[in-house]
Formats: C-alpha cells, structure tokens, sequence
C-alpha cells in the first residue's frame, strides 16, 4: 500500500474481518451507526430545478395526485429564492408558496427546499449583515471575509468550524421558516464549498498550500479550481486542511438548527458533500448524473460503496439530471430499479430540459411507474427495517463475479434492467431454492445448485426482483402516501424453503426520536408460524395509537397461492380476531403458533 499526501490530517485504520461482511461491519463500528431518518425519507420525492413558480410547483403536485402517482416529498430549487439568495423566497414568482406548502402538507405530503452555503453579499441582506457581526465567514490573507461568486453574484462562506456557527445557522433557517417557507428537510447543495471563480474574486496568493510543487490529477491541475484558496483560514485552521470536510460541517450544523426548531422530530437533510461519518447525520446523493443507461448502471456501485463506508441513505436523481434528454424507456426502468436500490428516491431534473415526471409519459409508461411507486409504498415497511437492522441496505452478491445485481436486506434480489429493448436477461441465484416474483408472487423460479444462472423473460411493468428462499417478509397496503398507508393492515409474505421461514419487521412511529417502538419476529418451522414480539413501551396497550399504524395482519401470501385466515388451522392458544384481521398487538404478551394448510 502506498500513500501518498500534500500534508493535512490522517488517521489511518486497518481493518481485517473473518468475512467482506465482517470487515464491513467493522469499519462501521469505526465510523458510529447511521443515523435513523423519519420513514417520510423512504417515499417517492419529486424535483427539478425549473420549477418557476410557486403555481407551477402547485400544478406538478397536483398531476402526480390526478395521475394516481404515490408522491411522499415534494421539493423546490433555488428558483425560490428572492435573486437565489439563502433564506429568502420569491415574493412575486413564489407568493403563494406558503399556501402551497400548507396544501402540501393537509394532503400528508412533505416538502424540502435546498441552501446553498455561500451568502450574498448584498447591502442589507440580513444573512449577510448577521454573518459579518458574528465573524462568521471564512477569511482571506488580509483577515477579510474570502469573496467568491455563487448564484446570487459575489458570496461569502461562513465557517462551520467557528463557534458560533451553529447558532447563526440556526438562526438562518428559522428566519426562512417563520416566513412561511415551513419545510420538513433541508438539501444542502455546492458545499464542496463550490465557487464559480478560482479562489476568489482577487485569486489566490502564491503559497505552498495554493500551489504545491508537483502536478495534481485534479480539476484544472490546481486545489483552488471550483472552490477556495487552500490557504484561507478557519477557526478550526487552513481551509487546506478542512477543504474536505466542509460539507460534513455544514451537515451537522445544519443537523443542529432542525433539532433545535423541533427537537421531537427525526430531521431529513440531504447533503452533496460528504466524508466519513456524515452518514451519522445525513443522506447523500451523487450529484449531476446523466440521463444514460449507463449512469443508471454505474449507480448499483455507487450505492454499494456508500453503503460500506455508513452512508446508507443514499441515491442519484432518477432518470438522469442532464442531457441527453430521458427517454421513456429508461425513465420507466430506472425508476424500477430505484424502487429497490435507493433508499433515498427522488426524480429531478435540470432546468430547460423536457420534464421528466411519471405523468408526462403515455399511458404505457405511466402505469408501469404506477406500479413501481405502489410497489415502493408497499415495500416501505420492510426498507426501513433493513435500514435499522442491518449494517448495508445495499449488499451486493458478495464472492462472486456479478456486478450489477443487488440484495435489498436479506429478503430480496434484484435484477435490474439496464438497456433498451430487453426480452430477458440472465439472473443469479445465489442459493437453491424457489424464488418468487416481487411484483406477482404466482411466479417463481425453482433453483437447483447445478444451474444457478437462468434466462428470465422481463416484461414492461416490472423488473426480475425475487423474494429469496426461505424468508418471511412484511408489506403493508398500497396508498398515495406513507401517511395513508399506515392506517391500512398489513400483508405477510412468506416464501418457504422445506416448511421453513423467517424475517423480522420494526416498527415505531416514523417520526418523533424517542418513538416506542415494535420488534415482530416470524419463523415458520415444518409449516408452523410462529408470530413474537417484542417492545420497549412501558405499556402494551394502546401500541397502534403510540406507533400510529394499523398493526393487524390481513392477509398471509404464500408464495405460490393466498388465502385469508379464515382457511388457517391453529395448533394451540387463541387467535384474536377483529373483522377478519390477525391483531398483531395481541401477540406482544404471548406466542402464538399456526399451522399453514
């Protein structure tokens, strides 16, 4: 191994573990847990950076609810913004934003706005004024504020490392949010930081941090292109040692500012830069893809990787951000795909290209994203207990030399399409057994050790993506949104492996930080289920009402058939029943065994 570095900070850590797995989960106990979003941030999220108006984002949310389009978040870029300057917002072209958002929110949906970190140094400009009585910003050689230029025209940069930051972050947002822009999340974007002038408006002074004495395979060969002049300083040193970590400093100020505007709640912030551990505040997502089928490749490795290293909320802008324009065909398949791969699942788009949202396709397409958006829904349960559960929401099939197929948890494989025109592709079964269709449960392949590859046949409203053998898995109903959904029952899938099943489900109340919450463990042994569970609440009464979730069971699916209690034998003890429902809070003061016709 060699390493090489211009000077800076490192710690360095050798990891050996008995397995890939192993390893991984002991990188993780290095980096600290990932941070546990509210379930909102599971749903589908909607954005572009084009949206012009307040009525126009109004008008796209209300032909995703026409279209029949499950939509949890919906999202504004910088268009918003009174001149693109921070914690302000259009009052001409957004007037009615805050009624919007008020809609948005009667209808159970979310939203979230993005920041940028660079403050406008217009006169009067209150961000502005505010920073420079707190001596906020990042400054030059000369003790000034540093000045770049970002959006709004000539930007200061405050610096997360000093003191005071937090408060004055704090006191940013809630300066935005008491003018009615109530968000639910913030997106912190070009907090490399980004700078569209090379160092500074006035350059950088010749140094040996500015300019180090041998060639760098970076942009434009220098450490100051996009961004700020090494040698700038911060309450926490030079900008050369903290360069890389000034979106982990934003993201945990800004961390600081949502709990301290409502500490019962878990916050959503989505970052574009990040380093180890922000994965302990944060989601992530890759930035400015491209509208390609090889973009929507590259992404199974991104998400791979990101999940190694604790970023386990994570994704890429679904059906590509820039040119070429997205075609329907990839648009729908990489919105299949995203379904499974992505935890954090969002479309958006640039501004002056086509839209890109699920109603703008025809017909065809339209209700082949229908059903995976539903599908999302339904999954929703099962997504956000893999990724409390499990040290990868993202695994890829380890050991082997397969590259693009993926486990969601422990419970499903996917394999994704990943061109046009695909009549079938090949599939890897990892393990002999049945595997049966995500999307219609009638169908499985039976898998023997001898022929593990087999040539599946894909169709235009789905994607190969298989429950594995031998698993137990809990889904709830479709519904337009999260909030919706929880007030439904719920389904049980189980697919058997020699009589035997297992899997676990956790539930809690998707949104406060000290919500009670629920562990429902499942076995089936020699065709006997077998339904436990557990609870941290001091009382199990009233569970549903302290989860605010429907906890009954109305359907079992095996794969292969489904039927409903009434066709259930049971081996000992009583069912509670309720309108034809299993009760699954009648479980949590004794076990309960029933026996599978």
């Amino acid at each position: 191994m060699t390493i090489r570095s211009l000077g800076g900070m490192i710690d360095l850590f050798i990891v050996r573990g008995n397995s890939t797995e192993n390893a991984v989960s002991l990188i993780q106990e290095i980096i600290g847990a990932t941070y546990s979003p509210p379930e909102w941030a599971f749903g589908y999220h909607l954005c572009r950076w084009g949206y012009n108006s307040s009525d126009e984002t109004w008008s796209v949310n209300q032909k995703m609810r026409e279209a029949k389009m499950p939509q949890e978040v919906q999202w504004n870029d910088i268009d918003y913004m009174d001149g693109k300057k921070d914690f302000t917002f259009d009052q001409d072209a957004f007037a009615s934003l805050p009624q919007v958002i008020n809609d948005i929110h009667e209808n159970g949906q979310k939203y979230v706005v993005i920041i940028d970190p660079a403050i406008s140094t217009t006169a009067n400009y209150y961000p502005y004024v505010n920073g420079i009585g707190e001596d906020i910003f990042i400054k030059d050689e000369t003790g000034a504020p540093a000045v770049g230029e970002v959006w709004p025209g000539a930007t200061v940069f405050p610096d997360f490392t000093h003191p005071n930051s937090n408060n004055y972050w704090l006191e940013m947002l809630s300066f935005l949010y008491t003018q009615g822009v109530e968000f639910d999340g913030i997106w912190i974007d070009m907090n490399e930081p980004s700078n569209f002038v090379a160092g500074s408006s006035k350059g950088c002074p010749i140094s040996s941090l500015n300019s180090p004495k041998f060639e760098l395979p970076v942009v434009d060969k220098s450490l100051f292109a996009k961004t700020l002049c090494p040698s700038y300083n911060q309450s926490g040193g030079t900008h050369y040692d903290l360069h890389n970590l000034y979106g982990l400093h934003e993201t945990k100020a800004t961390s600081y500012a949502l709990k301290a505007l409502n500490s019962d709640l878990k916050p959503f912030i989505l970052s574009r830069s990040t380093a180890l551990t922000s994965g302990r505040h944060a989601a992530h997502w890759t930035g400015d893809n491209f509208s390609k089928w090889e973009d929507l490749k590259y992404s199974i490795t991104a998400m791979v990787n990101l999940n190694i290293f604790g970023i386990k909320m994570a994704g890429v802008d679904v059906c590509g951000f820039q040119g070429p324009n997205a075609e329907e065909e990839m648009c729908v398949r990489w919105h299949q795909m995203g379904v499974f791969l992505y935890s954090f699942f969002r479309n958006h788009n640039t501004i002056g290209a086509p839209g890109q949202e699920p109603f703008v396709w025809s017909s065809k397409g339209q209700d082949a994203i229908r059903i995976a958006l539903e599908k999302r829904v339904e999954l929703v349960p099962y997504l956000s207990s893999t990724f409390k559960t499990e040290s990868m929401f993202i695994r890829p099939i380890w050991n082997s030399t397969i590259d693009t197929q993926f486990w969601v948890g422990r419970n499903i494989m996917v394999c994704p399409i990943l061109g046009p025109a695909m009549q079938s592709l090949d599939c890897f079964f990892p393990e002999a057994g049945n595997w049966c269709n995500v999307f219609e449960t009638n169908s499985c392949v039976q898998v023997d050790s001898e022929n593990p590859i087999r040539q599946i046949e894909t169709e235009m409203n789905s994607i190969p993506a298989f429950y594995a053998p031998k698993t137990a898995t809990i889904l709830q109903k479709k519904a337009m949104t999260l909030t919706k959904a929880r007030q439904l029952p719920l389904d049980l899938v189980l697919n058997l492996k020699n009589g035997e099943a297992e899997g676990e489900v956790v539930f809690d109340d998707g949104e406060t930080v000290n919500s009670e919450s629920l562990l429902l463990k499942i076995t089936v042994k020699n065709s006997l289920l077998k339904l436990s569970c557990e609870t941290d609440s001091k009382s199990k009464k009233n569970l549903e009402s302290k989860l605010q979730r429907n906890l009954n069971i109305e359907r079992i699916i095996k794969t292969g058939s489904s039927f409903k209690d009434s066709k259930l034998r049971f081996n000992r003890g009583n069912l509670f029943l309720n309108k034809n429902l299993l009760v699954l809070t009648e479980f949590c003061s004794k076990e309960f065994e029933i026996y599978l016709q």
